[in-house]
């Protein structure tokens, strides 16, 4: 069975692959493969994001649901779904793509 990932045609993304706890950066594409366990993804916080700025999570191994991956913040005040709280992302092959919408909600799930 094929797999793809789909981004919208005006998005440009660097694609990275990580298999270790990382602090990630705007317009990047992360494949994070927790095979050898938990990974967090720490996203920048609303003093640094921009209005704008998007960063797509994706599981290319499908051991999420085994060993998942938290979408975590370094501030009490940098919102994720207009929530103070970290995202956990535990369903296999499943992708987010997050966008920085402003300190109000901060980022927001575009796609999922």
């Amino acid at each position: 069975m094929g797999r793809f990932i789909a981004a919208p045609a005006s998005a440009s993304y660097e694609i990275v692959g990580i298999v270790t706890n990382t602090t990630a950066s705007a317009q990047k594409l992360y494949l994070v493969d927790t095979t050898g366990g938990p990974i967090t993804l720490t996203i920048p916080d609303s003093g640094s994001a921009v209005v704008g700025q998007r960063i797509v999570v994706v599981d290319p191994a499908g051991t999420h649901g085994t060993y998942p991956c938290t979408v975590g913040t370094t501030t009490a005040t940098t919102k994720i779904a207009a929530l103070n709280d970290n995202l956990l992302l535990n369903i296999p092959y499943n992708s987010v793509e997050l966008l920085y919408s402003g300190a109000s909600y901060g980022w927001v799930i575009v796609n999922s």
